[in-house]
């Protein structure tokens, strides 16, 4: 089967339209109702849903800002610990299908430990004890979840939606389009040790799969893993990339986004094997886009070496990550 007979095959309604459809007949029934994946949704969390699909037609519609009327609102529904509670995880269960609701929930609880910021101008701080921050990351990874994996036709601007299990979003990353965030959900499944992912992943990686091609999401999933396996199938990309600078390039700019566990090992990659030597490696320190933003231009293959030793050797008194 081709992949666009695949594709063909697995294409669904808009996902949004027939969330806000069903849950829209629960808020206004006033009665538990049965919704076509078979679980039923209390009045307040169907309310809870529809707040999280109220999403506008523009490139920023999935994001609530630090500060905002929606961040106050979404502060007073969201309750710590929300998925322990079983009415609210059977939203989880309706959006997502039993098995990715479990990965989402995970990955959700994993957000205290990532960066906080996000955009070209990020840095690779955490602030886990930041409930501000951490409640808009949390709802905007959520949100960016709802629509699925997609594909935009520009010839006649129409979009399609897919029903993919977690190997085809992988598999076909090249092919659609996956939610920004979703490469935490296939982290999460990975370290959940889910059946023949690792090895989906190895043969994405070293060119085995007939269909799978590596991406940015694929590096990203395996660095925000916490699970060292992950990570060395990336070091191995990395080394292997000889003259192919935008894969290094491309491997440096997921760092920031990566598990903790994950960064301090690529440094020391980037230490051992002396990668300062090459031009994406110097341009990812110096540049600092998506570092700590402190070193400047034409800075010699010493400095940067050293400069690197001294964020893997303090790196935890230091706060650097």
């Amino acid at each position: 089967m081709t992949i666009e007979d695949l594709l063909k095959s697995k294409v669904i309604e808009n996902p949004i339209k027939r969330f806000k459809k069903e849950l829209e007949e629960i808020v206004n029934s006033n009665l538990l109702s049965k919704l076509l994946s078979g679980k039923k949704l209390k009045k307040e969390v169907a309310e809870f849903g529809l707040e999280l699909l109220k999403l506008q037609d523009n490139y920023y519609s999935n994001y609530i800002s630090l500060g905002s009327k929606e961040a106050e609102k979404f502060a007073a529904l969201v309750k710590e610990n929300i998925w322990e509670d079983k009415n609210y995880y059977d939203l989880l269960l309706y959006f997502f299908g039993e098995e990715n609701a479990a990965y989402v929930k995970e990955a959700w609880n994993r957000l205290p430990q990532k960066m906080y910021q996000n955009g070209y101008t990020r840095r690779a701080f955490r602030a886990p004890n930041h409930k501000s921050y951490l409640l808009v990351n949390q709802i905007n990874f959520l949100r960016s979840l709802l629509n699925g994996p997609y594909k935009y036709n520009y010839q006649d601007s129409s979009t399609f939606y897919y029903d993919l299990s977690i190997e085809d979003e992988i598999r076909y990353d090249t092919e659609i389009s996956n939610t920004i965030t979703k490469f935490m959900v296939w982290s999460a499944a990975l370290d959940s040790g889910k059946e023949g992912l690792f090895q989906l992943f190895e043969d994405i990686i070293f060119n085995k799969d007939p269909h799978g091609k590596v991406s940015r999401n694929i590096i990203k999933a395996l660095l925000n893993s916490e699970k060292q396996e992950n990570w060395e199938l990336v070091e191995k990309l990395l080394l292997a990339a000889q003259r192919q600078e935008g894969l290094r390039q491309t491997i440096l700019e997921a760092l920031d986004e990566t598990s903790i566990g994950a960064l301090q090992y690529m440094i020391k990659v980037l230490i051992d094997n002396k990668l300062t030597r090459f031009s994406s490696v110097v341009e990812q320190l110096i540049r600092g886009q998506v570092w700590v933003g402190i070193l400047k231009k034409k800075l010699r293959f010493v400095i940067l070496s050293s400069w690197l030793r001294v964020i893997f050797q303090n790196q935890k008194r230091l706060r650097l990550v």
